[in-house]
């Protein structure tokens, strides 16, 4: 009897999808190599610069400006034990893709990478603002002061949507009206606003040409004068 060797075929699903953002300027002279990301290293993004040791494979966080020597590949999560990885030890890379590590010297850790041949390229953001790699340290705490005032906003916001009264539980007044309140006087029932009629009140009042007349201020009572009128000539003569 023939043996019979059955052919499989190949097939593929999808499981999702998702997009890398574009973190590389070129394809050219990248090198890769792999790495060991530490559990102290905490949850890490695609672009993060990072510090490679060579002798362990070791991956952690930049203490310094002068660690900084590599770039991660891929998001790794280290959380629950050391996680193998992928780093870029060589290429070009844009500005505004990376992730920086800190508050460390963006011109430093630039000044750091470019020795080890990864190339920080300054590029335009999407509100037409230079990403730059080398910043002066003047524009780095602009940026970051900007950073602060925003977020002092959304917290200010925020508090203020807490703060802002709630509008109390109730039912619909109208059905408590009495027949004849019903009839004769259903706006007893309406719900005012009253703190903003009040307010509107107050700006309307303020409105050119709304303004109350000055008060009637008449000039003050002079008394008639007490000195003798002047005497005619020849007059007592």
């Amino acid at each position: 009897m023939p043996t019979y060797a059955p052919i499989g075929k190949a097939t593929f699903r999808s499981e999702g999808s998702f997009t890398y953002y574009e973190l590389l300027s070129d394809g050219d002279d990248i090198v890769t190599s792999p790495g060991l990301l530490q559990i102290a290293a905490g949850i890490q993004k695609r672009g993060a610069i990072l510090k490679w040791d060579p002798a362990t494979t070791n991956v952690t966080v930049p203490a310094v400006e002068t660690d900084a020597n590599c770039i991660l590949a891929d998001d790794t999560d280290p959380t629950a034990a050391i996680a193998p990885c992928n780093i870029y030890r060589s290429g070009k890379f844009k500005a505004d893709a990376v992730i920086w590590p800190g508050a460390l010297s963006h011109a430093l850790i630039t000044d750091a990478l470019r020795k080890v041949t990864i190339l920080i390229e300054s590029v335009m953001y999407t509100d037409g603002s230079l990403v730059k790699t080398e910043p002066s340290q003047a524009e780095a705490e602009n940026a970051r002061k900007v950073i602060e005032e925003n977020k002092q906003r959304a917290k200010d916001v925020k508090k203020a949507a807490e703060e802002e009264e709630k509008i109390p539980p109730r039912d619909s007044p109208y059905t408590y009206l009495t027949e004849d309140e019903k009839e004769k006087s259903p706006e007893l029932a309406d719900i005012h606003d009253r703190e903003n009629e009040e307010k509107a009140a107050a700006e309307k009042e303020k409105e050119p040409g709304k303004q109350p007349p000055p008060p009637h201020n008449p000039p003050p009572h002079t008394p008639p004068s007490k000195t003798p009128p002047p005497r005619k000539s020849g007059e007592g003569d």
